[in-house]
């Protein structure tokens, strides 16, 4: 059960990172590729 529960958070995290990356491409700006637990405001905003 535990297993399954990591697998379906990490599929909803890498899901959220695939969104963001493609909200800011369709601005004409890319999120450069990072581990997603250091992604931030900070970061983004830059």
């Amino acid at each position: 059960m535990v297993i399954r529960a990591r697998a379906s958070l990490v599929r909803a995290c890498t899901s959220l990172v695939n969104t963001a990356r493609g909200l800011t491409k369709s601005y004409g700006e890319r999120i450069r590729g990072c581990n997603p637990r250091n992604l931030d405001r900070e970061k983004m905003q830059s």
